[in-house]
């Protein structure tokens, strides 16, 4: 696929100026922001071998910070759009590739022009090639180089954009130029990896200083290798979330406010290498704070041999280096997690089953590519095949207009943690052969906030939901879908514009509210298999079976629907309005209807 960037004359391919020697080229195109180098290869049908040298030369190393662009904030704005894309180069001159061309292919003996040649060899070769003469010998020159999405850091006090951190959404690796010494490349705030990244985000040979709040703040899975965070507000690392991998080599982390490294909600850090070290943190003087901490019972800090808690964490102050005294205290912990020394030889085996997972992934995306579909359990679990389909639509290369889907077989799917957090427009159907009170999904469903486009889901049960069953802050559609005996809410849609068409749906058994819309959004109710039943069976629910939030939501009932007819016996009451926890203005019941 070409990728076409505005485009200006530049000096090298300008037939009105001088040819320069391949030194001097090299060297000029040095001073060039990358964006120039792109729009210089993008402005001529072919570029010269010292331009194309360049260009990979530059996608090797990153994008430069203050070079390229004078942020950390516009760099990674400029590759959350460009990065991963793949630039096709023509190069011209004596670096050009030789093709065997048949003996009898003369120019322009046989074929006048080398335009008429280039259409014969399409036409006898079956391939779509750039042709020209060069001393007689016909060429074609295709390089292909990739965006890089990593910003190369230069010396400096890079500040970050937002008030507390540079709040990263992609995959970005942050890497400190290897010519400069890692103090002097110091990142004045934190780095925030948001929820919800397919891939690994990575730091390496910077400083990270005085941030507001932690210094990493990892919603995604990341690396660190030879980093510095001192100085933080809050923690100095801190890994949140079930499946969140933080893995940290020679990093040092001292002098933070709260705890040095923690771990929560199911995260793990892994600390590896001689130079890794926790001190002196804790400087609030909290006793709930420590060197190691790990909140959540499914939460791990790990060492790789040879390192020990007792070598690494020291000096720290709060309650301590760590949060137990023994590894044993802390596994038997309901609310704390574990924080044990592994061998190398675990450490291997646990990136090579990383490697396996990642090269499955990427065998998925291209399958999905080509097929539109998914199959679960046959083609992977139900979370990989949720990642896989966000890594094909986060795929700056790959365009499709059909919808992609994944088909869950029969058989109960359990999720891991709370929710199954989807992030980009994903369609999860039940196999229409299987009858949906047979394909159940043993958890909840999250439609995070900013989809582009509408999730769907149909013909399927989501069941015992740690908290809501379906939680929808973009907009979404459910047909023919069982929800029961959630947590908290059985159906539950936030924001502005957010907008929850649900046809013959049934929603019951649920701990609190049935269905709830908030904060703007509307529920829109269809179908007679619609209900709305047996829910707040929690005694200290004040949720009603229809809850409205706000004087801005509404739970629209489609004709012949009433609220009356979709929703009984529930615990507290079959609907009801209540105010917005953000507004003090009174909401109106008329705000649940029934509409044409």
């Amino acid at each position: 696929m070409f990728h076409i960037f505005a485009a200006e004359t530049t000096f090298n391919d300008n037939p009105d100026n001088a040819k320069l020697d391949n030194n001097l080229e090299r060297e000029i195109y040095k001073y060039r922001t990358f964006v120039e180098l792109v729009k210089e290869a993008a402005a001529f049908g072919k570029s010269s071998p010292d331009l194309v040298w360049s260009l990979k030369e530059r996608c090797t190393s990153g994008i430069r910070v203050p070079e390229d662009h004078a942020t950390i904030y516009l760099a990674k704005e400029w590759l959350e759009k460009f990065g991963g894309r793949n630039v096709t180069l023509y190069m011209d001159d004596d670096d050009g590739h030789i093709i065997k061309v048949p003996e009898d292919l003369k120019v322009p003996e046989d074929h006048a022009t080398l335009v008429l040649a280039t259409e014969w060899f399409k036409k006898f070769t079956g391939r779509n090639v750039t042709l020209y003469m060069d001393h007689g010998v016909i060429r074609v020159a295709t390089e292909t180089v990739t965006i890089p999405n990593t910003i190369l850091l230069g010396k400096g006090a890079h500040e970050v954009y937002g008030v507390e951190y540079e709040h990263i959404s992609s995959v970005v690796n942050i890497v400190g130029d290897p010519g400069v010494e890692r103090k002097d490349i110091v990142i004045m705030g934190g780095i925030w990896f948001k929820e919800g990244i397919p891939g690994n985000c990575h730091l390496q040979h910077l400083t990270l200083r005085q941030a507001k709040e932690c210094g990493v703040y990892g919603w995604s899975s990341f690396t660190m290798d030879d980093v510095l965070v001192e100085q933080c507000n809050l923690s100095g690392v801190y890994a949140y979330g079930t499946g969140v991998v933080g893995r940290c080599t020679n990093v040092e982390v001292r002098q933070c406010g709260w705890s040095g490294v923690a771990a929560n909600d199911g995260a793990s850090i892994t600390l590896i290498g001689a130079k890794t070290t926790v001190h002196h943190n804790c400087t609030k003087g909290n006793s709930i704070l420590y060197g190691l901490d790990v909140y959540g019972s499914s939460s791990t800090i790990q060492l790789v041999s040879p390192l020990t808690k007792e070598e690494v964490s020291k000096d720290n102050g709060g309650g301590g280096n760590w949060r137990a005294e023994t590894e044993s205290d802390i596994n038997q912990s309901m609310y704390y997690g574990l924080i044990k020394m592994i061998t190398q030889a675990e450490f291997q085996t646990f990136i090579s089953e990383e490697a396996a997972k990642a090269s499955r992934m990427d065998a998925l995306s291209e399958s999905i590519k080509s097929t539109f579909t998914v199959n679960v359990p046959e083609d992977g679990g139900l979370f990989e095949a949720v990642r896989a389909v966000q890594l094909v639509n986060l795929d700056k290369n790959f365009t499709a207009d059909r919808k992609i889907t994944i088909v869950v077989g029969q058989g109960e799917h359990q999720i891991d943690g709370d929710y199954l957090s989807i992030f980009s427009a994903t369609n999860i159907e039940g196999n229409p052969g299987v009858a949906k009170e047979d394909i159940v999904i043993m958890g909840g469903i999250w439609f995070n906030e900013g989809i582009p486009g509408n999730c769907h889901l149909q013909h399927l049960t989501l069941r015992q939901s740690k908290e809501c069953g379906v939680r929808g802050e973009s907009s979404f559609t459910m047909e023919d879908v069982l929800v029961e005996q959630c947590g908290s809410y059985g159906v539950w849609a936030a924001g502005t514009g957010v907008v929850g068409r649900c046809t013959n749906v049934e929603v019951r058994d649920g701990a609190a509210g049935g269905v709830v819309a908030e904060d703007g959004a509307s529920i829109i109710l269809i179908g007679p298999k619609t209900k709305v039943h047996g829910n707040c069976t929690d005694v200290d629910s004040d949720e009603y079976g229809l809850t409205v939030y706000g004087t801005d939501a509404t739970i629209q009932l489609v004709y012949p629907l009433t609220k009356e007819t979709v929703s009984t016996s529930n615990g507290n009451g079959n609907w009801g309005v209540r105010r917005s926890f953000l507004k003090f203005e009174t909401p109106n019941i008329n705000q649940i209807r029934t509409i044409d």
